[in-house]
């Protein structure tokens, strides 16, 4: 263990070789002279054995010397044999033990011998060395990233984060690209303002010159626009891509941006790269995706005869081959590092990762220590909980088998992992429970499809990042909602077909397979826990009684879920607020009585409690427990020196305690069928091709006052009304949208979440006519007519509309205004389209907002920015309403732009004037992908969508019925057994709260143990990275910087139970070349 220890901290010469180099010439010398030999046996006891030390004091001089030369003979033997090689090899950093030793055992006879000959080293096996400088060429790094509505500096920091990453580029030849694909960011040809902003920042920071210049290229999922950056000369460019998604030809969502980029770089980039006609094809042997192969991630070898390897004798092709440098599949060498858009990361970060998961070809994935950013109470709570879930969670995770989530913030996924699971990752939700698992929390799915196919997944507190944390309440809640059930649903998926992943994956184990299964009893009760821990608090610092405490706190908790299942989702969260603020306060008096009880045990106060664990340990069960768990919590952040200071935030995340452990599982529980995301959200709105008619139908489909053409009605109107989130918005990535929609067919400039041109005519914008399709004789004619009357004749008059606009306009059914009112709050905002600046004249500005009607009306007013500012409605002398509110709304926006609106208005500019151009090849990839990958978005099908609804609404009752007797049962057998049940006590306590307390002791001890294990994995990890020498080498695996690249390493290792092939020199050779050069121009 300890040659091993050394060897993989790449302390091999002075830790491993010196010592035991010189280890048996040392013991030779002590015994040779007289005093050193008597000492030895003396210490050990052997008094009477003096005789027996090599050199008696009567032996004479000769006999030393003839002793000294041969310890020396036997220096210079064992240095210049088997020492040499070992000490010429240059060993990576963070070596498998495989990787190290020909075989993971040692002979005790002669130890020191065995460990040096044992030992892979380049002389004797050079064969099986390859460069790791040729590997780190040959590898492929695609940093693939989701963004939606990021904030400005959001964006910036992930767009600073790539560019250290493009400064360290220029320090080597890697083959780097980055992706961003960005949901809902256009329709048609007309960027949104949260795409206008990452363009302007990407050509601020970055650079981007006349040198690299952008192409904006259209594509059947909206536009993409490419840069490539050359570096100082390199040969190998760094291409940067944003793919703009429209939501009318794709489905939105961040798991179908997924789908997108997984399919690109696997079906797509990976394969041109293969198939480039400057790239010689390889010839047998090569691994090619479209073929039919055994192997999975494999690493192909050429075979001899004088193979000292430890894997099963593989196939061989004679061919002559004497040079046997490994071949490998190019999905096994390139890795996807996804990440979330508003991560800050460094080089550092990257190569860390890439340290893993190029050690071990059966790793699948690999994820970073996170740490979250904001500001506030949030933010400190997030801190501790962060800190925890990392120190004890992933560290056990990956010591007892696999991390279950690498969370797709920042991550690397290994690009043949990733071919195993896509087909699977890319179906449609078809239950309640696939709506849970896949659209809940697609990065742990994902992750769970990995570990099903035989995949594992690690944990690397070396490689740090930060990302932004919800700091707003409502956002944290359902964030949280969305993780907790993803947790508890993917969890139970693994449980329950656990005989058959064990069978495909040897990480995971019948312990791990219990760990999993405690937690998540323990999460099951861990409210009713809450509520016994509080109430006890109670009891010992304010003298509350405890039945009370826990039947108030059993009511409140029954309130706060009724309010989940019945009110809206502002009552929800202003009630969460209030509830978790209330036991802030509670815990307080808790915490003091639980820590007054602690010390009045520990020094044997009269008034510490009578229930002792024995008389002779003269201390309760309960305060044993928590003072393990409070020093456990704290060694474990003394172990953590760097991050001591998280400790510091535990003290809020006690108070919060109830909020994470009872609200937020109620809250989480009774709005599982809530569709909605949750973070970086704006008011929800629906797409304006979904016609009116066809919204009014859907919610009054079961409506008693509004007759069907089918003829089906339904009792309750004031439920249908008051539809459920999940109703309006369940499953919107499989049905949201017609397959026909009219702006599809058209020029979609005008559209409402588009810009709109400056040259376009007069009334521009899409007609509200196509969003009522509505003729003479339709139900809606009346409505229509009253709406353009009124000067809403353009969906953009219509965003923002009121209660009172809608009367004003003459409606008067109440059931329709209150059904228009709805419709109409689920619409962007239009004027957000209106670019703040000073126009250059009255007509070019009424173009733009698409009133030049009324030009004569403003060329007497003049063009004064005061004076238009100040007007009032009744003075602009236009009648129509909604013409009125738009040229309002208009005229606000007249003002000078500040530098970042004059950054953003330059870039539309620019991008407008830049022509549109076309990469056939990859268009006809597109269309095929999308059609075959279930992308396309579907009809819009609201049947479908309520069942859908109706099912989760059922497994929710079925949940909820598990997890309210599961409590409920907890509270009341322990209560019980605490008043009545003094002769089941064992130490001092019932015997069930007993046995949950050993199996919750043992959980943190398991937990601890695993995380010591982890943090000298970890300090491994650092000092093997560490240079021993003044600007030495590192002897990297893989980095940025070619000069700390190693010369040579032992083989890489070879997929769990994979076949090698071999190939002939030529076309080894010209697979390498291929592999390590980058041709591919992808902007």
């Amino acid at each position: 263990m300890v040659a091993y220890i050394t060897c993989k901290a790449r302390l091999h010469r002075s830790a491993f070789l010196l010592p035991v180099t010189f280890s048996t010439p040392i013991i030779f010398a002590i015994l040779v002279f007289p005093e050193s030999c008597k000492w030895v046996l003396s210490r050990n006891r052997m008094a009477n054995h003096f005789e027996d030390c090599t050199i008696g004091e009567s032996n004479q001089g000769w006999d030393i010397v003839r002793e000294i030369i041969a310890i020396v003979c036997l220096i210079l033997a064992q240095t210049f044999s088997s020492g040499w090689k070992f000490c010429s090899t240059e060993y990576l950093q963070h070596l498998s033990e495989e990787q190290i030793f020909r075989i993971p055992a040692y002979n005790s006879v002669f130890l020191d011998q065995w460990l040096l000959l044992n030992g892979q080293n380049k002389e004797d096996d050079s064969k099986d060395h390859m460069d790791p400088k040729t590997t780190a060429k040959r590898s492929k790094i695609y940093i693939c990233t989701t963004m939606y509505r990021e904030a400005d500096h959001e964006m910036e920091q992930f767009i600073r984060s790539v560019l250290k990453i493009k400064k360290a580029h220029r320090l080597s030849n890697r083959n780097i690209e980055v992706h961003i694909f960005f949901d809902d960011a256009v329709r048609g040809n007309s960027l949104n303002d949260f795409a206008v902003q990452l363009v302007t920042q990407v050509e601020n920071i970055l650079n981007c010159t006349d040198k690299s210049p952008f192409k904006q290229l259209s594509t059947p999922y909206g536009i993409c626009l490419g840069w490539e950056f050359n570096t100082n000369g390199s040969n190998v460019s760094l291409p940067f891509k944003i793919h703009l998604k429209d939501a009318l030809k794709v489905k939105a969502k961040k798991r179908w941006s997924q789908v997108m980029y997984m399919a690109y770089v696997l079906k797509y980039l990976l394969k041109k790269k293969r198939e480039d006609p400057e790239q010689p094809s390889t010839s047998r042997g090569s691994s090619d995706p479209e073929q039919p192969s055994t192997s999975r991630g494999s690493i192909q070898t050429t075979s001899s005869s004088e193979t000292r390897s430890l894997m099963p004798e593989q196939p061989t092709i004679d061919c002559g081959a004497t040079d046997r440098r490994p071949v490998v599949d190019p999905e096994t060498e390139s890795y996807l590092l996804v990440t979330d858009a508003d991560v800050t990361f460094t080089p550092d970060s990257v190569e860390y990762l890439l340290d893993l998961v190029m050690r071990d070809a059966n790793l699948g994935a690999a994820c970073a220590r996170i740490h979250p950013q904001g500001s506030g109470p949030l933010y400190w709570y997030q801190i501790f909980e962060y800190a925890i879930g990392h120190w004890l969670q992933k560290a056990a995770e990956q010591i007892l088998g696999t991390v279950l989530c690498a969370p797709g913030c920042f991550s690397i996924y290994r690009c043949k992992a990733v071919g195993d699971v896509l087909a699977k990752y890319d179906t449609n939700v078809e239950d309640a429970f696939d709506f849970l698992i896949k659209d809940m929390g697609e990065d742990r799915w994902f992750c769970t499809l990995m570990i099903q196919e035989g995949w594992f997944i690690e944990y690397c507190a070396a490689s740090k990042v930060q990302t932004h944390c919800p700091q707003q309440f409502a956002e944290f809640l359902k964030q949280r909602r969305r993780w907790l059930a993803s947790t508890v649903a993917n969890v139970w998926l693994l449980i329950k077909d656990w005989d058959k992943v064990t069978k495909k994956n040897h990480r995971v184990s019948f312990m791990f397979r219990f760990y999993q299964f405690a937690l998540l009893l323990a999460n099951l009760i861990g409210p009713s826990s809450t509520i016994l821990l509080v109430a006890g608090g109670l009891r010992y610092g304010l003298d509350w009684s405890t039945v009370p405490t826990i039947i108030v706190q059993v009511i409140v908790s029954f309130g706060f879920g009724t309010v989940c299942l019945l009110s809206s989702q502002k009552t929800q969260v202003k009630v969460a607020r209030i509830l978790i603020f209330l036991y802030a306060v509670v815990m307080t008096p808790t915490i003091v009585g639980m820590a007054a009880q602690i010390t009045m045990d520990f020094i044997n106060s009269p008034e510490a409690e009578t229930n002792l664990i024995s008389q002779d340990i003269r201390i309760s069960t309960s305060t044993l427990f928590l003072s393990f768990v409070l020093g456990t919590v704290l060694l474990t952040g003394i172990m953590h020196t760097n991050e001591f200071l998280c400790l510091f935030h535990g003290i809020l995340y006690m108070l919060c305690l109830p909020a994470g452990f009872l609200i937020l599982p109620i809250y989480s529980l009774c709005n599982i069928t809530d569709k909605s995301w949750g973070t970086r959200e704006l008011e929800t709105h629906t797409d304006t091709t979904v016609s009116l008619l066809d919204s009014i139908k859907n919610v009054l489909s079961t409506c008693s006052c509004y007759p069907c053409k089918n003829g089906k009605t339904v009792k309750d109107e004031e439920n249908d009304l008051e539809l459920s989130p999940t109703v309006g918005n369940l499953n919107e990535d499989e049905s949201t949208f017609r397959k026909e929609i009219h702006s599809v067919q058209r020029q979609s400039s005008g559209e409402i979440n588009g810009d709109i041109d400056s040259d376009a005519e007069d009334e521009t914008g899409q007609e509200i006519k196509d969003w009522m399709q509505c003729d003479v004789q339709t139900d809606m004619s009346d409505v229509y007519e009253k709406f353009v009357r009124n000067g809403y004749d353009k969906m953009k008059f219509i965003s923002g509309m009121t209660k009172r606009d809608i009367k004003d306009i003459g409606i008067t059914s109440t059931i329709m205004i209150r059904l228009l009112e709805k419709i109409i709050k689920e619409l962007p905002d239009a004027s957000s389209t209106i670019s703040p600046e000073i126009p250059e004249n009255t007509t070019s500005w009424l173009r733009t907002i698409g009133l030049t009607r009324y030009k004569d009306n403003f060329d007497r007013i003049g063009r004064n920015v005061e004076v238009l500012q100040n007007l009032r409605p009744e003075e602009l002398n236009v009648t129509k309403k909604g013409h009125v509110k738009w040229l309002m709304k208009a005229m606000k926006k007249i003002r000078y732009p500040n530098d970042h609106e004059k950054a953003q208005l330059k870039t539309k500019k620019i991008l407008r004037e830049k022509a549109f151009e076309k990469e056939h090849e990859e268009d006809e990839f597109w269309k095929t992908t999308i059609e075959s990958m279930n992308l396309r978005p579907n009809t819009f099908d609201h049947h479908s969508k309520k069942m859908l609804a109706d099912n989760l609404v059922e497994l929710r009752h079925g949940w909820i019925l598990v997890f309210t007797v599961s409590n409920l049962l907890w509270l009341i057998m322990i209560t019980t057994l605490a008043y009545k049940g003094e002769l089941l006590n064992v130490f001092g306590t019932n015997v069930i709260g007993l046995v949950v307390l050993i199996i919750l002791v043992f959980l943190l001890f398991v937990q601890f143990i695993a995380m010591l294990i982890h943090r000298c994995s970890t300090l491994i990890h650092h000092v093997g990275r560490a240079s021993y020498k003044c600007n030495g080498k590192k002897h990297l695996a893989f980095a940025f910087n070619e000069r700390d690249m190693s010369e040579t390493q032992p083989k890489s290792p070879v997929r769990t139970g994979e076949v090698s092939q071999g190939i002939d020199n030529n076309a080894r050779s010209q697979l390498i070349e291929n592999n390590s050069s980058d041709d591919v121009n992808l902007a």
